[in-house]
């Protein structure tokens, strides 16, 4: 009898954690997984470790203890960042009864780390001249709103989509005079649905892009409905790394752009007399995702 392959074996160990279509939000570490996204990339990071089980020691994932777990990932810090060390890690061991104990990549200090992820107003600029008008205006949505680029086609009105009922800070988008905001909604990661705010300009740029109707989206395996003529998701991403490579000779990815917003709304709030602490506090609600750690590691 043949063995099943890496990718079933994968699908069927993470069958028990999916809760797809639930939000995240309001469950807290519940220990499953909300997100497509994520899911995704956690059963590409199960397969891996299944391939390499059956062809280290003939073994399958029923097999898996916390000594092989540890064994796999201390091979994989030898061949990978700390992000998707962190990644694999945190998939592996939603099979076993306890944590893993967190390892360190081989090399933490790459040259991207090295360098600040922010993308400048004038790198923005010329990145652009070599985007296509669709794509140049989702870069600008992003720089104003900090959106990612599969949060930007479903963009909507609050009053078509209403922002997830949270305990939202007050002080978000603070330093923006009110005649100045423009809010709409995204949904982001988890299913968490937040505002962003645009300045009045880039909304009617955005309302002139209003279709008849709504069309179907897929990016990657994430279906969704956009109600604007606008570029996002993978192909945006691909079309910035392009852009930047030939425009300034190397590409942080696109989301350098949030870096760029994170650190240009954190300035600000301090510049209003925000601590930092504070600061970071409204920022993380600005960009979904209510940990102020995270908006942390945006500002280098």
């Amino acid at each position: 009898m043949s063995k099943p392959s890496h990718k079933s074996q994968a699908k069927e160990a993470l069958r028990p954690l999916v809760a797809l279509g639930s939000p995240r939000h309001g469950h807290g570490r519940d220990g499953l997984i909300h997100g497509l996204g994520t899911y995704r990339t956690f059963k590409e990071g199960i397969t891996l470790l299944s391939r390499w089980l059956r062809r280290e020691y003939d073994f399958e994932l029923d097999d898996l203890d916390e000594s092989l777990a540890l064994n796999y990932l201390a091979e994989r810090s030898c061949v990978v960042g700390q992000k998707a060390l962190d990644r694999d890690r945190q998939a592996i061991q939603l099979l076993l009864p306890r944590r893993l104990t967190r390892l360190r990549a081989a090399d933490p200090h790459d040259e991207l780390a090295k360098r600040s992820r922010a993308c400048t107003v004038e790198e923005l600029q010329l990145i652009k001249r070599f985007l296509s008008e669709d794509a140049a205006f989702a870069c600008d949505l992003s720089w104003e709103g900090g959106l990612r680029a599969g949060e930007i086609p479903a963009i909507r009105h609050p009053y078509e989509r209403p922002a997830s009922s949270r305990r939202w800070d007050g002080d978000r988008f603070a330093g923006i005079a009110p005649e100045r905001r423009r809010i709409f909604t995204v949904r982001g990661k988890g299913g968490l649905i937040r505002e962003v705010c645009f300045s009045p300009e880039t909304s009617e740029r955005l309302e002139a892009r209003r279709l008849p109707r709504e069309i179907h989206v897929r990016d990657r395996t994430i279906d969704s409905r956009s109600a604007y003529r606008i570029c996002g998701g993978q192909a945006l991403s691909q079309a910035w790394s392009t852009a930047s490579k030939r425009a300034v000779g190397f590409s942080n990815g696109f989301h350098s752009l949030r870096h760029s917003f994170t650190q240009r709304r954190v300035r600000e709030l301090i510049a209003l007399g925000f601590a930092f602490g504070r600061a970071l506090e409204i920022v993380s609600q600005e960009l979904g995702h209510f940990r102020p750690s995270i908006t942390r590691a945006y500002l280098r």
